[in-house]
C-alpha cells in the first residue's frame, strides 16, 4: 500500500507457511523462477524476520491488545501475546526492506518492459477488456493509478483501454487525510473517472488521485460505495479489483507498504457486498518479478486477505481460489455484474 502518514492497523498472528486456498494449487513455475530475491536463509540470520507495518501512533504496549481484538473480530484466537505481534511486525519490516532493495535494482527500461507485458497479459486474459457490453448494467472496474516513485507496475494502458470501452465505469483510489479531532486510521475511497488528463490531480509523493469534484466545482465525483444507496444505479459490485502491493507469493499472500489503506477498504467493501447478497469482486495484484517471493516467505496474519490472482510479465496466474482460477482462465466471466463461474 502506498505510504502516507503513519496511520495503520497493526497486524499479528503470523502464519509461517500460509497454505493456499485450494488443495490443488501448485505454484506456477514461471513465478518461482522469476523471483530474483534471495530467501532470508541466504541473507543471514538477521534477515529471517520479514515485512513490517509502521506503528506510529500506537505505543508498544498497546499493540498486543490491538492485535488480540483484531484476531477475535476476525474469528481468530484471541490468546495472542505481545511477542507474536512484535515478531510479525519485525518480519514484515524485513520483507519490505528486502523487496524495496530488489526494486531499486530494476532499471527504468526493465520496469517499462515488464509493465507493458503485465498489461498486455491482463488485456488479453480478462474478458472485461474484450467483451462487448452495449447496454444494461455497466462493467465496473477498480484500478489504481501507478506511482513511479514507488516503482509500481504502470497501469496506464489498462486505464486508457477501460476508459475507451462503451458502458464501462472506472474507479480509482483517493486517500483521505484525517481531520483534526478525528481518530487517525487508514481511509480510502474509489471515485469514478472518465478522462485521465482532466479527472486526476497530483498529490503527495506525486501520486495521481481523482479530483473530488467534477468540472463544475460543485458536483461530487461518483463514489463507488455510494452506489448501494442509489437503487437505479444497479449497485452490483465491481467486476474486478486490480491492486498494487509490495510483496506477493504464488499462493496469494500479499504484503502492502504499511499504510493499511487497501486492507481497510477491501474489508469494508467486501462486507458490504456480502451484506447485499453479492459475491465480492476478485482481487488481482500486479507485480514485477522482483516482488514475487517463494510461497511462505510473505508474512501474513491469519486475517490478512490473499489475492485471487497475480499478474506478472509471465501471465495471469490463479492463486488457489476458485475465482482466481476463473479469472486466469480467461473464459469464465458471466458478464457485467454477474460474477465469475467458479
Amino acid at each position: 500500500m502506498r505510504p502516507r502518514a503513519a496511520r495503520l492497523i497493526i497486524r499479528a498472528v503470523v502464519s509461517s507457511s500460509p497454505p493456499p486456498r485450494s488443495s490443488s494449487f501448485a505454484s506456477p513455475p514461471a513465478l518461482a523462477a522469476r523471483s530474483s530475491i534471495p530467501p532470508p536463509s541466504a541473507r543471514g540470520a538477521g534477515a529471517t524476520r520479514g515485512c513490517c507495518v509502521k506503528s506510529v501512533g500506537f505505543h508498544r504496549h498497546h499493540r498486543g491488545a490491538f492485535a488480540r481484538a483484531m484476531a477475535t473480530t476476525a474469528g481468530g484466537d484471541a490468546r495472542i501475546d505481545d511477542r507474536d505481534t512484535e515478531d510479525l511486525i519485525e518480519r514484515k519490516k524485513a520483507t519490505r526492506k528486502r523487496v524495496r532493495a530488489a526494486l531499486k535494482e530494476l532499471t527504468e527500461e526493465q520496469m517499462s518492459t515488464e509493465s507493458a507485458q503485465i498489461c498486455a497479459g491482463l488485456l488479453s486474459t480478462l474478458q472485461i477488456f474484450t467483451t462487448e457490453n452495449p447496454g444494461g448494467r455497466p462493467v465496473r472496474l477498480g484500478l489504481y493509478v501507478h506511482c513511479a516513485k514507488l516503482r509500481e507496475v504502470d497501469t496506464r494502458p489498462l486505464l486508457e483501454t477501460a476508459l475507451g470501452i462503451p458502458n464501462c465505469e472506472v474507479y480509482v483510489p483517493i486517500v483521505d487525510e484525517a481531520k483534526p479531532g478525528e481518530p487517525a486510521g487508514p481511509a480510502m475511497r474509489f471515485l469514478q473517472i472518465r478522462n485521465l488528463d482532466d479527472d486526476l490531480e497530483r498529490k503527495t509523493m506525486g501520486i495521481m488521485e481523482p479530483k473530488e469534484f467534477l468540472a463544475d466545482g460543485v458536483t461530487r465525483r461518483q463514489n463507488l460505495e455510494n452506489l448501494w444507496d442509489v437503487p437505479e444505479s444497479n449497485p452490483r459490485p465491481l467486476d474486478v479489483l486490480l491492486i498494487p502491493g509490495l510483496a506477493f507469493d504464488p499462493a496469494g499472500a500479499r504484503c502492502g507498504r504499511g499504510g493499511g489503506y487497501y486492507d481497510a477498504f477491501i474489508d469494508r467493501y467486501f462486507s458490504r457486498c456480502v451484506a447485499a447478497g453479492h459475491e465480492p469482486p476478485p482481487l488481482v495484484a500486479l507485480a514485477f518479478g522482483s516482488q514475487v517471493l517463494p510461497v511462505g516467505e510473505v508474512p501474513m496474519a491469519r486475517w490478512d486477505r490473499r489475492v485471487d490472482a497475480l499478474a506478472t510479465a509471465d501471465g495471469v496466474f490463479g492463486c488457489g481460489s476458485s475465482v482466481g482460477e476463473a479469472v486466469s482462465s480467461g473464459a469464465r466471466w458471466r458478464g457485467a455484474g454477474e460474477g465469475w463461474e467458479r
